[in-house]
């Protein structure tokens, strides 16, 4: 029998301050990578897609928040409100609301608006922080 390999973050959904910080886990990390994987469904490819080299995506996110992505490479799904609330989840660690406020802002934003596939996956998305993020 062989010991499991140990838990490596994933660099590209890793905060700025956890690359300066060593990996350290905080909600205010966990409301930066939630940003991202927001941003990542929007654009259906792995955040720092095109920079091959870990080195650079270290890089790159220490440089700041990722630029919004064109409607072409979102299929214009991306919304001013959506970009909004991923741009929320990026701001300095101590400015980034809790999550909490996150699911409250998607779910008036959900209110109005028809059921579609994507917003039930989102409406998901949403139940399952909820149910463990608390």
């Amino acid at each position: 029998m062989t010991a499991a390999a140990p838990i490596r973050p994933t660099v590209r959904w890793l905060a700025p301050e956890q690359i300066d910080g060593y990996g350290k886990v905080t909600t205010q990390a966990d409301v930066w990578a939630f940003g991202i994987t927001a941003l990542e469904l929007f654009t259906r490819k792995p955040p720092h897609h095109d920079i091959p080299d870990t080195r650079k995506v270290i890089l790159r996110i220490l440089n700041g928040p990722p630029t919004r992505p064109t409607d072409q490479s979102t299929c214009s799904r991306l919304t001013d409100d959506w970009w909004e609330l991923c741009s929320l989840c990026w701001k300095d660690e101590s400015s980034r609301p809790p999550i909490s406020n996150i699911v409250s802002r998607i779910e008036s934003a959900m209110n109005p608006a028809p059921r579609s596939d994507f917003f039930w996956f989102v409406s998901y998305v949403v139940r399952l922080v909820r149910r463990f993020g608390q």
